[in-house]
């Protein structure tokens, strides 16, 4: 293995000189490659969608997806209007013009309100199905009586208007399909084309969230000229949610990341004191990210919530990448005054590591391809050719940079001056971190099992949250109005029940229709124990009391069921023949099957896991052998997604483990090391997650995906450290002197490395979003522990594992660097 080692070496000392000599031939080859790969980026697209974290062929996606297709999607706009006195001939006007202006929005499919909310009654023999406000009153008694009519009306209470008649809503249902696409694209069929039961008809496609996003603006630039004093709106519903989180992230992580980006290269100049040292690291990184947002574009993967955390990853990579090459190559360029040299030791001191870590990075990423989830696995498999990237950048474009570039070798400091203390500072820092580690190895490993205890118990405390309105600021527009609409009208969400008899007309039989009243007086109840966690439910028997109740001389006491199938198929028919067309939203045109919409809080995801599997199991116990239950919609598919979530991102952690380990002790060349390398890798993630454990910070979708940050961060550190220590320990056999040397070198490219990069994702704090705040703190916490460790705990363990540990002094360094 040792002679492995020194021929690779030999093959990138080789490499730099190739480098220096054909530079140009390099850096055009190098930017071919990127200039093609970013030339796709205006094909990128941006999906924030809960369905678009589902794979095609997952039963709750295809459920869902067979309940748009039969009733349209379940996601509208929310326009909550008051408090103020709604029954007001000047408020109804305005109303009326301001619905009839929502009508004209493209991709709005219908707008109710109102205005033209149902109403049914009987007129002599006759059943009129018209618009409630067809005309607005115009007298006090008439206003009045409206008043009474529609407070009365079940349908419309809790629904349409508040209990106390002072807020209205206003609901925008958007279309289906989208008019973009003709047919759902190949990312989105590619896994499943053979288990999709309609994979060999061409499938139209939804409605994309460009639309949506489209929709959204077009609707608020309408409210925004109606909104004031007397006529107070508030924005809320899936979309205008989904696309307020997507202004915030997107804005936010623009924004911290030009900052970090910043911040790094403010580090890197204080660090290298050379305007090189920056530039050329920037460059590699930004092509790194560009070229793998372009194959993501040429892949048709759109960007999702998971891979918004790309660009931090890729930037954090590159940083160590860079950086590891950059100090060996100045230290020997500053001596030498010769590129092609320099070029040589630098590649042959660190293209080996380099490689080393981007395998172990890559095997780990890749573990995340098997997730069921489609964001989770695209983010595995293009983080991981994100890695590839930067790494063939590193070692390709930055050593022909290097060569083109004009630099100077510095003067080397006058012994003892002022110049002269900054360094020795650092290196006593380094050379004490050390000296604690060779002097004293048992009771840094004795700390850190206490704190890796600690962090154990509070782990065992952390919990799962999925709750994207709480990442906004609370003084966000949208989610006070959210807050609003759950609060006056016990829901701004929806869950959707499809009960399918799988027979024609057996939606028609009484007994199915009074088991589905029994799951209507559930939903009632469990939204009385649970603090109104669930509200109004609309469905097919609301239609079929209206039309009894009417038939009945409007005599409130017939607002029910009949007990005759006979007649509820006349009903039906004298119903659908009065112009309506409201039948079609809630049973299909055989009447076998039919659907049941139930408000629900917006609470979180996680919470509801459980409680939908229960409801479920409850409906489905109501309803018995009569007919099958599904229970969808979009909060149900947030908690599918989130069930898979925990499963998928725990079964890819143990993968990467798994797959590293062996790699670790592949690469380092022993089973020992392998194992010793692990445990710096693993204790800054045992430390963050008890962090958050002990300070109650939510395990979300952002903080999740931070272990695939600090592991690639951890591994790249302990395999630069190890991999140090093992070339001068063969040299010479004693185990402190290699790690005092470890820490001359590669300490101080691991202590640069994570300084930068700790502070780049420390910005994030500044955030306004909880999310991005918390995924600031935590990812810097991990990098400054993942280096405190590899400074402390990796040198205790070396010594330990080499049984040559000898008691030595700061006195006694230089003579052992001198000899």
């Amino acid at each position: 293995m040792r002679r492995f080692r020194k021929q690779c070496d030999r093959f990138f000392e080789y490499w730099g000189s190739y480098c220096f000599r054909y530079r140009w031939l390099v850096l055009a080859t190098s930017l071919l490659l990127a200039s093609g790969l970013i030339a796709q980026l205006p094909r990128i697209t941006v999906d924030t969608s809960t369905e678009g974290f589902l794979r095609p062929n997952d039963p709750t996606l295809l459920t869902y997806n067979d309940f748009r297709d039969q009733f349209g999607r379940d996601i509208p706009i929310l326009l909550a209007i008051g408090p103020i006195e709604v029954f007001e001939h000047d408020f109804l006007k305005t109303l009326q013009a301001l619905h009839g202006e929502l009508e004209e929005v493209h991709k709005v499919h219908e707008v109710t309100s109102l205005i033209n909310i149902r109403e049914t009654r009987g007129e002599k023999d006759q059943l009129i199905v018209s618009d409630l406000l067809e005309t607005i009153p115009g007298s006090e008694e008439e206003m009045l009586a409206l008043r009474q009519r529609v407070l009365s009306n079940p349908l419309y209470s809790g629904n349409i208007i508040s209990p106390d008649g002072r807020i209205t809503l206003l609901t925008l249902e958007t279309d289906t399909y989208s008019s973009l696409e003709a047919t759902r694209t190949d990312w989105e069929d590619f896994d499943s084309a053979e288990n999709s039961p309609s994979a060999s008809e061409p499938q139209p496609a939804y409605i994309t969230g460009k639309e949506n996003l489209e929709i959204v603006r077009d609707v608020r630039e309408i409210v925004q000229r109606y909104d004031g004093p007397d006529f107070p709106i508030q924005t809320t519903g899936s979309p205008a949610l989904s696309e307020q989180l997507q202004f915030y992230i997107g804005n936010n992580m623009k924004r911290f990341m030009l900052l970090g980006l910043m911040t790094i290269a403010g580090f890197l100049y204080f660090l290298f004191r050379r305007l090189s040292a920056v530039l050329l690291p920037m460059l590699v990184i930004v092509l790194s990210l560009l070229s793998t947002l372009g194959c993501m574009a040429l892949a048709k993967v759109p960007i999702t919530v998971p891979s918004q955390i790309l660009p931090s990853f890729l930037v954090a990579v590159g940083v160590g990448y860079t950086v590891h090459l950059l100090v060996v190559f100045f230290q020997d360029f500053d001596e030498s005054s010769n590129k092609e040299e320099s070029l040589a030791s630098g590649l042959a001191h660190s293209g080996v590591p380099i490689v080393m870590t981007a395998i172990t990075t890559i095997a780990g990423l890749l573990s995340f391809t098997v997730s069921d989830l489609l964001p989770i696995a695209h983010f595995g498999a293009f983080s991981a050719l994100g890695v590839g990237m930067a790494l063939l950048y590193t070692l390709t474009l930055l050593p022909a940079l290097l060569a083109i570039a004009p630099l100077r070798p510095k003067a080397p400091k006058c012994k003892g001056s002022e110049a002269d203390k900054e360094p020795s500072r650092l290196d006593d820092f380094l050379l004490s971190c050390a000296e604690l580690g060779c002097n004293h190895p048992w009771k840094i490993v004795c700390g850190l099992v206490v704190i890796v205890v600690i962090a154990v118990c509070g782990a065992a405390q952390l919990r799962y949250s999925h709750m994207p309105q709480e990442w906004l600021p609370d003084t966000d527009p949208v989610k006070i109005a959210t807050d609003f609409v759950d609060e006056e009208f016990l829901g701004s969400g929806r869950i959707e029940l499809v009960i399918d008899t799988q027979r024609e007309n057996g939606i028609q039989e009484p007994e199915v229709l009074r088991r589905m009243e029994s799951i209507a007086a559930l939903v009632e109840q469990i939204g009385l124990e649970q603090d109104n966690r669930l509200g109004k439910t609309i469905s097919l028997l609301d239609i079929i009391k209206e039309t009894n109740q009417a038939l009945n001389e409007n005599q409130l006491a017939h607002y029910k069921i009949p007990t005759d199938r006979e007649l509820i198929a006349q009903e039906l028919l004298l119903f659908e023949n009065s112009g309506s067309d409201d039948l079609e939203e809630y049973t299909d045109s055989q009447f076998s099957l039919a659907r049941m919409s139930i408000r629900a809080k917006r609470v979180d995801s996680f919470i509801n896991i459980d409680f939908f599997d229960e409801i479920e199991q409850e409906f489905k116990d109501i309803i018995g052998d009569q007919a099958e239950v599904r229970m969808t919609g979009l909060l149900v598919l947030m908690s599918a997604a989130m069930k898979a979530v925990i499963f998928s991102l725990s079964r890819s952690y143990g993968i990467a483990l798994m797959l590293i380990t062996p790699l670790m002790m592949l690469l380092i060349g022993s089973v020992r090391g392998g194992l010793i390398s692990m445990v710096p890798n693993i204790t800054p993630i045992l430390m963050t997650l008890g962090l958050m454990g002990w300070f109650d910070l939510p395990m979300d979708i952002f903080t999740l995906l931070i272990g695939a940050i600090a592991i690639g961060l951890a591994v790249d550190d302990t395999i630069h450290f190890i991999h140090s220590f093992q070339r001068y320990y063969h040299e010479s056999g004693d185990a402190e002197w290699a790690i005092q040397q470890t820490m001359r070198t590669t300490g101080k490219a691991l202590l640069f490395t994570s300084l930068v990069l700790a502070t780049g994702f420390f910005i994030f704090m500044l955030s306004s979003m909880s999310n991005l705040f918390n995924f600031g703190l935590l990812t810097g916490f991990a990098i400054s522990v993942a280096f405190l460790c590899d400074v402390t705990v990796t040198p205790a363990l070396l010594i330990l594992a080499s049984r040559t540990k000898k008691p030595w002094n700061l006195g006694q360094r230089d003579e052992l660097s001198d000899a």
